[in-house]
């Protein structure tokens, strides 16, 4: 089946639609700077070759664990300070990070078998080879993420960072890791955190900044920064912000300026929808009006009369917290979106999307949170879903104004 997704991603390129080659040229430089990163990461595990010699398994091992033991326990600790009352506010990436649950995963890992942490610092162990084996069509097809990549580039990172002197900030001065490791600079970072030990802890521009590891996904995006990282952690809304913009203006190097949510669609949405839909501009503010309207020709859904999904528009999904009442009159819940490439050719219903996703390629979708995944194709309903238990939700499509 995977090889007929290949096909129809080629077809929807062939197309010459703007905003989905812009979407695909993104996520395959971002995949193959991801792979960069990772193999760079490998060569310098592998120049620590001698620390075998100097160490047993067992105690190479033991350094590791006890150096991602002392960082999980940092990230717990910051995550209760900021949970505390009277924190100050943080933004969304890092109120939101994943490093303690990313952490507990390296350390059982490690802590399982002695030889994965001796294969990373050997020349028996190719981060590639490894990383793929389980999905080898990323060797060639650069559009499907995966949440592997984040638990590969983590494990490399912290067994790079216990044996050396490195940091994320010695790391990132030397222009390595841009595609899996991002620090948010902020000033009322907790205490616990700007006062630790921590490697992930650094200054950008004297100013205290939160490192944590990403494989493209991380809620927020990189919104409340100055300077946005080409391959820094973005959302499902302000990738396609990102995209909407380089499609829109051809000429422009730089991000959107401004970076709409799934709600500010939404609220869009609505209000093309007039008498169909209470309309609430509670948040919808008139600068995102006209962002959208700008943006947007259209709204519409699936099964409205002779109303097919076209490849390049855009997928909008918002679901709704019954507790809240009418769907129709309230934004309550969470939301998704991306950009269609076709339909699903094994689920009929479904749509095929380029998307900034935290679950993708995995298993066990719904056991998959313990971190972010990163950038690629996803499959969604395209059905317009008014009883769906125990959340209600609601497919929309906007048609884009090139």
């Amino acid at each position: 089946m995977r090889e007929e997704y290949n096909q129809i991603i080629h077809q929807a390129l062939s197309t010459g639609n703007p905003l989905v080659n812009v979407a695909a040229e993104h996520i395959a430089a971002r995949t193959e700077q991801m792979r960069k990163d990772q193999v760079s990461l490998g060569k310098m595990l592998n120049a620590f070759e001698g620390v075998l010699d100097d160490m047993s398994g067992e105690a190479l091992q033991r350094r590791v664990l006890n150096y991602v033991d002392s960082e999980r326990k940092i990230f717990q600790e910051f995550d209760t300070e900021r949970k505390s009352p009277g924190a100050a506010r943080l933004p969304e990436q890092v109120s939101n990070h994943k490093m303690a649950l990313i952490l507990n995963r390296v350390h059982a890992e490690f802590a399982d078998d002695e030889s994965t942490v001796v294969n990373l610092f050997s020349k028996k162990f190719s981060p590639e080879d490894s990383f793929y084996a389980t999905w080898p069509a990323l060797r060639t097809d650069t559009y499907w993420g995966s949440t592997r990549g984040v638990m590969q580039s983590a494990k490399q990172i912290c067994a790079h960072f216990a044996v050396s002197f490195a940091s994320i900030k010695t790391y990132r001065e030397q222009n390595l890791g841009s595609s899996i490791l991002h620090s948010t600079p902020w000033t009322n970072l907790t205490p616990c955190f700007t006062y630790s030990e921590s490697k992930f802890y650094s200054r950008v521009d004297g100013v205290p900044a939160f490192g944590f590891i990403h494989g493209g996904y991380a809620f927020g995006g990189q919104r409340e920064e100055n300077v946005h990282a080409l391959f820094g952690p973005e959302d499902c809304s302000s990738i396609l912000a990102d995209w909407l913009h380089a499609a829109q203006n051809p000429q422009s190097t730089t991000c959107a300026p401004n970076q709409f949510s799934t709600l500010h669609q939404l609220y869009w949405w609505r209000s093309q929808q007039a008498g169909n839909f209470m309309i609430d501009n509670t948040v919808h503010t008139e600068e995102m009006q006209e962002l959208n309207s700008s943006l947007y020709l259209r709204a519409y859904t699936p099964n409205e009369q002779q109303q097919a999904v076209k490849t390049g528009d855009v997928f909008l999904l918002r679901s709704f917290a019954k507790a809240n009442g009418n769907p129709d009159s309230n934004a309550a819940g969470g939301g998704h979106t991306g950009v269609v490439l076709a339909r699903d050719p094994d689920e009929p219903k479904n749509v095929l999307i380029f998307e900034c996703a935290r679950d993708m390629e995995s298993e066990n979708p719904q056991q998959n949170v313990w971190g972010p995944a990163g950038c690629g194709v996803g499959s969604f309903s395209a059905e317009y879903e008014q009883n769906c238990d125990p959340r209600i939700k609601r497919t929309m499509f906007l048609t884009p104004r090139f």
